[in-house]
């Protein structure tokens, strides 16, 4: 029992900048550091979930959308890293135009997405792509490539970031892909 009114002031102060703080940058429900499965089940627990129709596939790990409020944006698979096809200073990479092709033939043009805002993660890269892990029907589209050896997982930090590893030391253990071709 508080008995004393400096106790109870600064009890009351704490209280107060707790809910100041909370207001100011909002209420984040955290994923626990080994619950990535539940992660990949209900990706909107790990950050905020757009409905977004992709309108073409770049390369790999990059697509074209078009959010749900219509607004057009490049965005970057976030976790993950295909073989160049497309850029402008370097050659064409080994297992990239696979890459690309699975990618196209997962999320073809006209196909309704969920991009999941990773809230461990930046939202947009250096080259003004949006980062978001991308979600097609039940498919997580980075770990689809990952498993299949068209990618490579990447060390940023988002909330798949084990999950991710794992599924490329599969796809390398079991020689796919890129594992195998290159």
């Amino acid at each position: 029992m508080i008995t004393s009114k400096p106790t109870l002031l600064l009890v009351v102060l704490v209280a107060l900048a707790a809910i100041a703080l909370a207001a100011l940058y909002g209420f984040r429900s955290e994923v626990p550091a080994n619950d990535e499965a539940t992660a990949l089940a209900d990706p909107c627990s790990i950050g905020s979930c757009e409905t977004a129709t992709v309108d073409r596939v770049i390369d790999g790990d990059t697509l074209d959308v078009v959010s749900s409020t219509g607004t057009r944006q490049r965005v970057r698979v976030l976790g993950i890293d295909t073989p160049e096809t497309v850029h402008p200073d370097k050659p064409v990479e080994c297992m990239g135009p696979e890459a690309s092709a699975h990618a196209a033939e997962v999320a073809p043009s006209g196909t309704t997405i969920t991009l999941i805002t990773d809230h461990r993660a930046d939202t947009w890269d250096d080259y003004n792509r949006r980062l978001a892990h991308v979600v097609i029907a039940d498919t997580n589209l980075a770990h689809e490539l990952l498993v299949r050896g068209l990618a490579r997982a990447t060390t940023f930090p988002h909330s798949l970031v084990d999950t991710y590893a794992d599924a490329e030391a599969a796809a390398q253990h079991n020689h796919l892909g890129m594992w195998s071709q290159c």
